[in-house]
């Protein structure tokens, strides 16, 4: 997508993110791309969200249309000509969307591991993959997202990456500061106490607790999560080497103090890395990775390759310029590397992520070139939204006998979990049955008509008419069977 393919019109763009997150990279990043449109684009911007979401409370901008995410209203009524943008793994939830016509969809991908077995039915995933690639549907952020997040859908989505935008501040250091002392190791993280996340964060604990470096070491945690308790009970394996301490969230100056006066290396990925970056504080990227490693190789942010801000935890795949948790200390203790160090990961961040113009560019461009609808996505899933369905099997011996999908719209009857034995669709105006994907029953009913059908079959057909006055004096009531001549 290095140019722009078609002439599609592109009036407004809907960020479609509905979160309660109280700390991430996501948000910001999405709130960044907004500025961009609304400050060097004629593009309209709106926002759907929780009434009280991430979003819609940081952000606030009387140019944005704010639309308060309902999942329990299973319509979409979007402006002509625009864009529905929403990270990949929320691509299942997107309800219908009325003008489906004249809406297209763009994804962003900005995680190596999704739960697609979840999202979607195993039939569907590689289907999926194919649809995105060729209707350009996907931004990656970087390599890894690229290559590790499409692998599932048999996949790797192509360049150019949307990198992460970090604006730099006016604040900035001179000078990357000093060792907080030679005599003693002060590593920290920043990030959300995530499962997934606290698995990395564990494999460089238990690295740093092997470590031969007999100096004092002293941990900082800036952060909290839903396995903040369970990481508390863990390390307490590793405290007669390790000092720990929790700090629980902090923000803005709060934060770049602390890590400024107290951290001599920052372990992080995504965003927060960029964080410790503008401090000019030497960067390290973790592993991503959803089950528990044992890698003792790490890689600073300035050697990483595709734009990465974290590593994979693939051992056969892991960056030949990661080095080992003995190497790093040596380097920033022994070699006295902390100011150089600090000054490659500034310079990466200034090259890569802080140029807005370039980044957003690379954003207009792909809501251009994105071909990609909701037309597209129902013929893919049998059940859309995908948290609208309740889903029931039944399964003898192992094998799959039965499957049963219900949403308030949709019915589906899998016969061996694969053939759909019959299915229902329901409208406002209209019910659609089906059996074995041919028409069986269909009618149409309104206040003036109604139309019934067996198989391709017009059973029966009626339609009243009416002159038509203006005001319109005549009720819906009185079609359905009052006196016409009744005054008012």
């Amino acid at each position: 997508m290095n140019k722009i393919k078609n002439e599609n019109l592109v009036n407004k763009v809907y960020f479609y993110f509905p979160s309660y997150i109280p700390s991430g990279g996501g948000e910001p990043f999405l709130i960044n791309l907004m500025k961009y449109l609304l400050d060097y684009t004629n593009i309209q911007v709106a926002v759907i969200d929780f009434i009280d979401g991430t979003i819609t409370t940081n952000f606030q901008d009387e140019r944005v249309e704010y639309i308060a995410y309902d999942p329990n209203n299973y319509y979409f009524k979007l402006d002509e000509n625009s864009i529905l943008f929403t990270p990949l793994d929320r691509i299942t939830t997107i309800s219908r969307i009325a003008n489906r016509q004249n809406v297209r969809i763009l994804t962003i991908l900005w995680e190596t591991i999704i739960g697609w077995d979840i999202l979607c039915q195993k039939n569907e995933i590689n289907k999926l993959g194919y649809l995105l690639k060729k209707k350009d549907a996907v931004l990656s952020i970087d390599e890894g997202c690229a290559v590790r997040g499409g692998k599932p859908l048999g996949v790797v989505f192509p360049q150019p990456y949307l990198p992460i935008y970090f604006p730099i501040s006016s604040k900035v250091l001179k000078s990357s500061p000093k060792l907080i002392s030679k005599k003693q190791i002060n590593f920290g993280w920043l990030g959300r106490l995530a499962y997934t996340k606290c698995l990395s964060l564990i494999n460089l604990l238990e690295c740093l607790y092997k470590s031969k470096d007999s100096r004092p070491k002293y941990f900082h945690i800036i952060g909290n999560g839903l396995y903040e308790n369970e990481l508390k009970h863990i390390v307490e394996k590793y405290e007669d080497k390790i000092t720990f301490i929790f700090c629980g969230r902090m923000i803005n100056e709060d934060r770049d103090n602390y890590i400024t006066n107290n951290i001599d290396v920052l372990f992080a990925m995504g965003t927060s890395m960029l964080n410790g970056a503008a401090l000019k504080i030497p960067v390290i990227g973790m592993h991503e990775t959803n089950i528990p490693i044992s890698i003792n190789k790490f890689l600073w942010i300035f050697d990483a390759q595709g734009l990465q801000l974290g590593q994979t935890n693939e051992k056969d795949n892991i960056n030949p310029k990661a080095q080992q948790i003995d190497k790093v200390i040596e380097d920033i203790y022994d070699k006295g590397l902390k100011k150089e160090f600090g000054e490659k990961s500034y310079n990466y961040l200034v090259e890569h992520h802080a140029n807005i113009k370039k980044i957003g560019n690379i954003f207009v461009e792909a809501l251009y070139n994105t071909s990609l609808t909701y037309k597209d996505l129902k013929k893919l899933f049998k059940v859309m939204p995908y948290n609208s369905f309740i889903k029931k099997s039944i399964y003898i011996f192992g094998v799959s006998i039965y499957k049963l999908y219900l949403s308030p719209r949709e019915r589906h009857f899998l016969l061996f979990g694969r053939f759909r034995l019959f299915s229902a669709k329901y409208a406002q105006y209209s019910k659609k049955y089906y059996l074995f994907k041919i028409p069986l029953w269909k009618s149409y009913k309104k206040f003036n008509a109604c139309k019934f059908y067996l198989f391709f079959i017009k059973l029966f057909a009626l339609n009243i008419q009416t002159g038509y006055s203006f005001p319109d004096c005549i009720e819906k009531e009185k079609l359905r069977g009052k006196n016409f001549d009744e005054k008012k």
